[in-house]
């Protein structure tokens, strides 16, 4: 279900994050640096911006039916430069339970566990604005759209944000999760920090 939009959302994704983190040190053969998460932010601004188009979360929610525990529109990724340099794959999905123990050491399949578990915290942000009875309220039949919206963006800041938490030249994994946390803090009050420590534990 991927198409050329998420291809050139991630591409894109990667000039996004050089220039969040422009004095990067690359390592060669890194595997738990800034390679795989730039992997994963390629992919999650693929996720998160196409839920700023309304027609494509009404799709999402329509192929779905609101359950977000599947592969759809929305989780499936895919990307020009691993087809053609033959590292990794061009196809990934968001919708999955890996762990760094289960996956293999090239950044393109590493980076798999971090997008996988920004996607559950997404999920996890998405059932609590449709359990909020006050944005029931607000938004009636229409609250399935705006809640994915609004998690989308909230998730969007995530992304974004961590480049401020984290090391100029070097980073981990580590570092990264370390630094959605204290987004969390900073931009949310701690309202997501159980939601972000359980997926950083497994």
């Amino acid at each position: 279900v991927t198409s050329s939009w998420e291809v050139v959302a991630h591409e894109g994704g990667h000039a996004l994050h050089h220039e969040l983190k422009p004095h990067i040190v690359r390592v060669p053969n890194e595997v738990h640096g800034f390679g795989t998460w730039g992997e994963s932010f390629g992919d999650q601004v693929a996720m998160w911006t196409s839920l700023t188009d309304l027609n494509r979360v009404r799709e999402l929610l329509s192929h779905t039916g609101g359950d977000l525990k599947k592969t759809s529109p929305l989780t499936a990724m895919g990307e020009v430069l691993a087809t053609l340099s033959g590292e990794g794959t061009g196809i990934r999905d968001a919708y999955q339970d890996k762990k760094i123990s289960t996956t293999d050491a090239e950044i393109h399949e590493r980076s798999e566990v971090l997008t996988g578990a920004a996607y559950n915290v997404l999920q996890g942000i998405y059932r609590g604005l449709l359990a909020d009875p006050a944005m029931q309220r607000q938004h009636g039949a229409r609250l399935p759209l705006w809640a994915m919206t609004q998690a989308g963006d909230i998730m969007g800041k995530f992304m974004v944000r961590a480049a401020d938490y984290t090391p100029e030249t070097q980073v981990t994994l580590e570092d990264v999760g370390k630094a959605c946390l204290s987004v969390d803090r900073e931009y949310f009050g701690g309202a997501y920090h159980d939601l972000w420590a359980r997926e950083l534990e497994t």
